[in-house]
């Protein structure tokens, strides 16, 4: 990770273990976290990797029957302001995470076709 200002954590919940044990010694104070990972929380990424370090969890959608698409957003305390999107992402609270993948007409893994 050397001196990456932002990590990207990406896995599968069987692996996120598996992930936390190889990256939890190579990280520095500069790294800030994005995860995309679901069902995993920023208290559970934080004490996996242990640190105190930034991490925002995102949780992208995609409604197939109105092919539109929304990704909430939650950052952690220790997130500076001047890192966070602005007008790009609705910010929300971490337990209401799940909102954002709705689950009537969700399907992120949805092709659509060229119209």
């Amino acid at each position: 990770m050397g001196t990456a200002d932002q990590v990207f954590l990406a896995a599968r919940y069987y692996d996120v273990q598996s992930l936390a044990q190889r990256i939890k010694d190579k990280i520095r104070p500069e790294n800030h976290f994005t995860s995309i990972m679901a069902g995993i929380s920023i208290h559970q990424i934080k004490t996996m990797l242990n640190t105190a370090n930034p991490v925002a969890r995102l949780m992208p959608n995609t409604n197939d029957r109105l092919q539109h698409s929304m990704t909430g957003i939650t950052f952690s305390e220790s997130f500076a302001e001047r890192h966070k999107a602005e007008n790009s992402a609705l910010e929300v609270a971490e337990d209401m995470q799940q909102v954002t993948a709705c689950r009537k007409g969700s399907n992120a893994a949805r092709n659509y076709p060229n119209k």
